[in-house]
């Protein structure tokens, strides 16, 4: 499956629920739907926020395909580089601190880190290349 969308937060809900109905072709799990949505919908927002923030004509393209083991897919930008060329660390926090002391995002690249495999990032002629699987059932 291939998909091709602007950066607008409109496309990417427009998108995830295309992705929602296109998964339902390959057979996977509620469970797997379920955390290929939660990863896109992290990844795509902060292309739209971050990578293509105020360039209404960046573009971002998606491949998914199914093997026997996992879901391979990539995602392409052509926004800008992530921070240092390369994706950000995992970020914890001390979660028996105060409410009002927990930092409010930056979170989102560990919810990914620990959902997916074989996450890598590279930027290669202008653009952003994401890709990871997600083991199957």
């Amino acid at each position: 499956m291939r998909l091709t969308l602007a950066s607008d937060p409109f496309e990417v809900r427009a998108a995830l629920q295309l992705l929602r109905t296109e998964m339902t072709v390959l057979n996977l799990s509620d469970d797997a739907v379920a955390r290929v949505e939660i990863i896109m919908a992290e990844i795509l927002n902060n292309v739209v926020e971050h990578a293509c923030r105020n360039r209404p004509d960046c573009r971002i393209d998606i491949e998914m395909a199914r093997t026997r083991a996992d879901l391979r897919i990539k995602v392409v930008d052509d926004g800008g580089t992530m921070p240092h060329g390369k994706l950000p660390a995992r970020k914890t926090a001390a979660l028996s601190a105060s409410p009002e002391t927990l930092p409010e995002g930056g979170f989102g690249w560990s919810l990914i880190r620990d959902l997916a495999h074989d996450l890598t990032y590279a930027r290669r002629n202008g653009q952003n290349q994401l890709t990871f699987a997600l083991v199957l059932d």
